[in-house]
């Protein structure tokens, strides 16, 4: 016989990970993750923290490691710089690409945005793996920016959809994140079929990713459920 006595009510909890939208968030620190396909390509990754979701939200500890740093107090993501990963090659064009040189590009446009493009330039390192992190550092604050931020859908092992996270495409019209407050808004207006990849009703196998919407690579690589290690 059919009941409802043993049914446990959904219980609507907030998911403690950030979802594609416009989204105030803090930005906790910077870092490149390498490619497992291609480990001297990397993706720059902001790992950002959104608004305080209130005393009965439990979110992600800070790290896993080390629990006294506590948990964070809002939906966190791990969110590409760009959708593209950055790497040594030739443009179409013939002309050659840097990885280091686009990586101190981005980071100068991070660092304008964030009012801090004079302490970037005093910061001299001689591998980029050590420009970010000190460059990490000084950015890194709780100073909260609005973003647009979009990504790629996939299926999880679950069978429910989850997505990897970036900011959209460059477009010269908009700027990738702003002040909150800031008036007219610079930022896009969230559009999901311009911002998400969305390739779920046709795919025939999962897409895995990597970390809090970090990258499509595998969920293996750089995963930590339990810990957002800043």
């Amino acid at each position: 016989m059919l009941s409802t006595k043993d049914i446990q009510a959904s219980s609507g909890k907030t998911p403690k990970t950030l979802k594609p939208g416009n989204t105030n968030a803090k930005i906790l620190d910077i870092s490149l993750q390498p490619l497992k396909s291609d480990p001297n390509a990397y993706y720059l990754m902001l790992h950002l923290e959104g608004e305080d979701q209130g005393p009965e939200f439990e979110g992600f500890l800070y790290s896993k490691d080390n629990p006294n740093l506590g948990r964070a107090k809002g939906q966190v993501g791990k969110v590409r710089y760009s959708m593209y990963p950055y790497r040594d090659g030739v443009t179409k064009g013939g002309k050659p690409k840097s990885r280091d040189i686009d990586i101190l590009r981005s980071l100068v446009e991070i660092a304008t945005l964030t009012n801090k493009r004079d302490e970037i330039n005093n910061i001299e390192s001689e591998t980029i793996e050590e420009f970010v992190k000190t460059a990490a550092k000084i950015i890194a604050s709780d100073k909260f920016y609005h973003f647009c931020i979009g990504g790629s859908a996939y299926i999880k092992d679950d069978g429910n959809k989850d997505f990897s996270l970036c900011l959209p495409k460059y477009d010269k019209n908009y700027k990738f994140f702003e002040p909150v407050g800031t008036t007219p808004s610079q930022v896009p207006t969230f559009d999901y079929t311009l911002h998400v990849e969305d390739k779920t009703e046709s795919a025939s196998k999962p897409e895995p990713t990597a970390g809090w919407g970090g990258s499509s690579e595998t969920k293996s690589e750089g995963w930590k459920p339990t810990g957002f290690n800043i």
